[in-house]
């Protein structure tokens, strides 16, 4: 598929497969009125043209400047002060519970030599501490409570790297590692089994910096929280995850996450794209799981039955499904499913199907399920749904039965998905993202 081709086929990933909605009430009056096909491709264009306005490469000039100016700290400076201090602290939070040599008869032919280890880690951010500062030497350690990195840049500005934590904190235990190795020969075997506990300590927020003369140029912020855990491991049928994540850049870029993962109870994502112009792209799905089984994972073997323990639930379902996208909070696509299990049993018999006649009724019993839809500017009025229709084609003497999305318009207007995100429709939008492109790799290529 050319470059064009991938354009338009993510076009319409973008405007039909996934969706937000926001209110917005500028410009809400524009599309109250029933708008055609071709009106609707026309404002789709339109809106994929202003978000190219609103992210310019310009912006990032900036950043690049800042990231050319501190580059020769990662090639000129020995970095063996860090690595062996982290290293110092890493190994100093992993020790021997017990390490015993193995001699033993294992049956009237064969001796078993070897060992037999147990290592205990406890890992937690606040073991690798310390501040580092560049000299002329190299890197200086002097001790400290947090972990920070403090040089001058090729201004001769101040810049400082700093990873901090705060809140309490929540010990976590990862699946336990085994591991059994045995070599045999002809009248003995080499014999190894280890088996090592790992914990993490996991605070309540986590923050990461680099600034330049007390600016932040760059910054995470992470919000990590994990409750009812057994025994400090993780049940995929009661333990909550809650994360939340911010990525912030000094020309005013804002990346933002929430996830959170209740069983049994609520799952759901929300992702925000924004920089000083606004809002660029919002996305949310969410879901009311349920039949989750309580299932602790105490080896890393367990990791392997996951799916199999909760496919096996009878009970297992997701009701009230929801995904929606924006771009601009002007176009907007909005997917609900109401019950899974009924949805995935509909989309079974659709591809069980073996005639016209069996393909037309899973269709119509589908169809009326699959609720997605275009909105636009905020409005709560569907302007456009997608269905899928059977498409039958002649292959030689036999029928071909193809399932094809299509575009349902207000006016009864049914146009394919292919057809409606054509090449020739978004000419406009291929052509202003082919500029930003240009744009960017003139900024950080040097290509014109």
């Amino acid at each position: 598929m050319n470059i064009v081709m991938k354009r338009i086929t993510f076009l319409a990933l973008t405007f039909v497969c996934s969706a937000f909605i926001l209110s917005c009430d500028k410009d809400k009056d524009d599309v109250q009125k029933d708008m055609a096909a071709d009106e609707q491709k026309s404002f789709l264009e339109n809106v994929a043209v202003e978000f190219t306005q609103k992210v310019p490469a310009s912006d990032f000039a900036e950043l690049k400047t800042f990231a050319e100016d501190i580059s020769y700290i990662f090639e000129d400076y020995s970095w063996s002060t860090v690595g062996d201090t982290l290293a110092r602290d890493y190994y100093r939070c992993m020790f021997h519970i017990d390490y015993e040599y193995v001699d033993s008869v294992t049956d009237p032919d064969y001796f078993y030599y070897g060992y037999e280890e147990l290592t205990m880690m406890m890992l937690g951010l606040s073991e690798f501490t310390g501040h580092f500062t560049a000299q002329d030497s190299g890197w200086v350690y002097s001790e400290s409570d947090d972990l920070q990195f403090d040089f001058k840049d090729a201004n001769d500005k101040a810049c400082v790297l700093k990873i901090a934590q705060e809140g309490d904190v929540v010990t976590f235990s990862v699946p336990d590692i085994e591991v059994e190795d045995i070599d045999w020969y002809q009248d003995y075997a080499d014999y190894y089994y280890g088996m090592t506990f790992i914990s993490i300590d996991i605070p309540e927020k986590i923050t990461v910096s680099l600034t330049q003369d007390g600016k932040d140029m760059v910054k995470a912020t992470l919000t990590p929280n994990l409750s009812s855990l057994d025994e400090g491991y993780f049940d995929i049928g009661k333990t909550c995850l809650l994360m939340g994540a911010t990525f912030e850049l000094c020309n005013g870029y804002k990346v933002s996450l929430q996830a959170e993962e209740s069983p049994n109870k609520k799952i759901s994502l929300n992702c925000n794209l924004s920089n000083s112009t606004g809002e660029l792209i919002a996305y949310t799905a969410s879901g009311d799981p349920s039949g989750i089984p309580s299932y602790v994972l105490e080896n890393m073997k367990d990791m392997d039955m996951i799916g199999d323990t909760i496919m096996s639930s009878e009970n297992l379902n997701t009701k009230n499904m929801y995904v929606n996208f924006a771009v601009l909070g002007k176009a907007q696509i909005i997917g609900r499913v109401a019950d899974y299990k009924e949805m995935s049993s509909l989309i079974q018999n659709l591809d069980m199907s073996e005639d016209e006649e069996d393909y037309k009724d899973a269709l119509a019993e589908l169809n009326p399920k699959l609720d997605l839809g275009l909105y636009y500017n905020g409005s709560t009025e569907k302007k456009a749904s997608l269905q899928l229709e059977l498409k039958v084609e002649q292959d030689g003497m036999d029928e071909e039965y193809r399932i094809i999305p299509v575009m349902v318009f207000s006016d009864g207007a049914r146009i394919s998905c292919e057809e409606f995100f054509d090449e020739k429709g978004f000419t406009k939008a291929i052509d202003a993202f082919e500029a930003l492109e240009a744009q960017y790799d003139a900024l950080f290529n040097g290509e014109e």
